[in-house]
């Protein structure tokens, strides 16, 4: 055995077992014959019969619980592993085995325990690596990360320590240290393709995308058909405005893996970005037919890019987004009961779902709202769906009295978070995010609070029967479109949303065609909301003012590839492309909004229009023109206008869309007239008038708690 003639050593022992049957020797060295052989099937009854013959041989126990745990038997082999340690308690690679096992069984407690009394008998690197890995599992990270030091202080070029303490810096967002401990793991082994990728990932989160870029494509050289790195460059190319490069690292990582949703989505997610909706939304379909039952991210995904497409009819998306909501409540245990008093009087606790609790537009439209609120009649809080660290985070953290971190899904599971609300006692449970990023709508399925209501961050129905109201207002939801929702409307007297002006010494300027003698027109609106119909009426429009310019500013418009299909595209509608200036995203929120100084007239887009950048335009002076709608979505610019008392700024068709245009852009001293006064009207009116649309919102919410005490407290909804 010793040679490692282990097949010989086999027909030997096979030719002593007639005259030693009841050896456990014998038994215990053909059992380890086959295990050395590649065949721990062979091996376990072996190694069983020599225990049963002696059940102190502790060799035997130890290789018996190698053999089950190469077989998948695990409990068998924890069984056989804890006996061996019993049997022979200083026996320490019992003990770390019993703790590898453990972990694969998810039993992260007793894995801990297990490696402890392994380090107790000897200090050992890599056992402190796999005590770090169980503290890890426990999401116990600070002290993972001082347990994987303790295993480098042993064994400084330990790589696969190094590679592990880098995953959990990375849970912990100290993505300088993440990126400082991969550089070592390719010190120690220039060959690791897991340095190379730990470090694009790093450097990824520190926003040095070129670099990171070229750490991926170092990984690739080592291990060229890599799916994850593809993804990972493919995301990452997005962001520096490689909208090409990156489609095609999305492909190969889809190709490479054609089963992944995750990869599907981001492909998808990048096409749209670049303005192929079409070939987008076949990618999200390809996705959901994976799993029909789940997928709720993408699947929402899908349903907020139904939006952009003027062909998309209010029926069909309606009909999806059902598909969605009885998909949800099919996985759902809805609570039965709610014990809240139904008291039509009392202080009530309204929960807030988002994702968007920052420096984001339903973090801009809620901040003067929260703090206008009365703390005698509400108490607030939040179940923030995703990390955000920035000052109007800190400044809506202050508005509620509660705030639950609900960011990461794989621990905080859909019927986790639903009891958590449960068990606050929410009685009012808002929705903020509708089909948008980061959503938890599957949570609502639940039927967590007795009361649901969605808002703000979507512009449809989320298709959840469980969500009782959409909150709108008369204009914004017009009578006849009800059928449109799953959730009955609930109608705010003037608006449904009131916008918090920025705090930016920015002054309205003189209207630029007074100065330049023409006018310019202009849109700094997501790219995906320009489709091809918006721009062969915005082409119209350019042939109806000969002299006039378009001036486009969005992110996307940073590559140079995504300008040249917009630019290719006005062309083969018969425009002179020097008439327009196109621009990607300014470098500072103050660069953004002096860019409105260059527009006389803002274009809102349609199906999809604008609601912050609208708002934004006419607080710095610029009136917007929007189009008449036929669902949610499409009569945002007419809520605003109307509650700014400018309705003849909503134009009924494309046709009268380019009469409007046409007309206001040859009445240059009316523009004039209209833009210096256009900030004053803006922050005098219910859009910005934070504590009247704040009682609003107060009686809203106290009006449906009343319906929900009429049923009282056995409603389940």
């Amino acid at each position: 055995m010793q040679a490692g003639r282990h097949a010989e050593a086999e027909r030997l022992g096979r030719e002593l077992q007639p005259h030693h049957a009841k050896s456990p020797h014998l038994a215990y060295l053909l059992g380890m014959a086959a295990l050395l052989q590649g065949r721990p099937r062979d091996a376990v009854p072996l190694f069983e019969r020599a225990v049963t013959l002696d059940a102190g041989m502790v060799p035997a126990l130890y290789n018996l619980g190698f053999a089950l745990d190469g077989l998948g038997r695990l409990d068998e082999a924890a069984a056989a592993y804890r006996r061996a340690s019993v049997r022979a308690p200083q026996l320490v690679d019992a003990h770390n085995n019993l703790g590898h096992v453990l972990q694969k069984l998810g039993r992260h407690d007793e894995a801990l325990a297990a490696f402890e009394r392994a380090l107790a008998l000897r200090p050992d690197a890599e056992i402190h690596m796999n005590r770090g890995n169980a503290l890890r599992d426990l999401e116990r990270t600070e002290e993972a990360v001082a347990a994987y030091a303790s295993a480098l202080e042993l064994k400084p070029d330990f790589a696969e320590a190094l590679t592990n303490l880098v995953a959990v810096q990375y849970l912990l967002g100290r993505f300088e240290d993440a990126l400082h401990t991969s550089e070592r793991v390719i010190e120690c082994r220039p060959d690791a393709f897991t340095g190379y990728l730990s470090k694009g990932r790093a450097l990824h989160e520190l926003k040095r995308y070129d670099e990171a870029v070229a750490a991926f494509e170092m990984a690739l050289t080592l291990k060229p058909d890599d799916a994850e790195t593809y993804k990972n460059m493919g995301v990452t190319l997005k962001k520096i405005d490689r909208y090409e490069a990156a489609i095609a690292s999305l492909q190969r990582a889809v190709a490479l893996r054609p089963d992944s949703d995750n990869a599907i989505n981001l492909l998808a997610g990048a096409l749209l970005d670049a303005g192929r909706h079409d070939d987008a939304l076949a990618m999200y379909r390809r996705a959901l037919a994976l799993d029909p039952d789940g997928l709720f991210r993408l699947h929402s995904n899908m349903l907020l890019g139904l939006n952009y497409q003027a062909g998309t009819s209010p029926a069909s998306l309606f009909a999806e987004a059902r598909a969605y909501g009885n998909k949800a409540a099919r996985k759902a245990k809805p609570f039965g009961r709610h014990d809240n008093l139904a008291d039509p009087e009392r202080r009530l606790r309204v929960g807030f779902v988002s994702g968007d609790l920052g420096q984001h537009p339903v973090g801009f439209f809620l901040q003067n709202v929260l703090e206008s609120l009365d703390p005698e009649k509400l108490e607030l809080f939040a179940y923030a769906t995703a990390i955000r660290s920035d000052e109007l985070n800190d400044r809506l953290r202050r508005s509620f009295g509660h705030w639950c971190d609900a960011t990461n899904s794989k621990f905080i599971d859909d019927q986790t978070l639903a009891a958590r609300i449960h068990e606050d006692g929410i009685d009012i449970l808002i929705d903020l995010a509708g089909h948008t990023a980061k959503n938890r709508l599957p949570v609502f399925a639940w039927k967590p609070a007795p009361v649901q209501v969605t808002w703000l961050g979507y512009l449809g129905t989320t298709g959840l029967d469980a969500i009782d109201y959409v909150l709108a207002d008369p204009w914004a939801l017009p009578a006849g479109e009800e059928g449109q929702f799953t959730e009955t409307p609930w109608r705010m007297p003037e608006s449904y949303i009131c916008f918090s002006p920025p705090d930016l010494p920015i002054a309205v300027e003189a209207s630029p065609a007074q100065g330049k003698g023409y006018v310019t027109f202009g849109c700094f609106n997501n790219l995906n909301k320009v489709t091809d119909e918006v721009i062969a009426v915005w082409a119209r429009l350019l042939q109806a003012v000969p002299d006039a310019r378009l001036y486009l500013k969005t992110r996307s418009l940073g590559a140079p590839e995504v300008r040249e299909n917009v630019l290719a595209k006005f062309a083969s509608q018969g425009v002179d492309t020097v008439r327009l200036t196109l621009e990607g995203q300014f470098a500072s929120q103050e660069d953004h909004f002096r860019a409105y100084h260059a527009l006389d007239i803002a274009l809102d887009p349609f199906p999809y229009p604008g609601i912050t950048t609208t708002v934004e335009a006419l607080w710095m002076g610029v009136p917007v023109l929007s189009m008449r709608g036929d669902r949610f979505i499409s009569h945002q610019g007419e809520t605003i206008l109307h509650n700014l008392g400018l309705p003849q700024w909503i134009a009924g068709n494309a046709d009268d869309y380019v009469a409007k245009a046409a007309a206001f852009a040859a009445d240059v001293p009316m523009l004039a007239e209209l833009r210096a006064g256009l900030r004053a009207r803006l922050l005098a009116s219910p859009l910005c008038d934070a504590p009247r649309f704040a009682r609003n919102l107060e009686a809203a919410l106290r009006g449906m708690w009343l319906k929900w005490c009429e049923t009282g407290p056995d409603h389940a909804g």
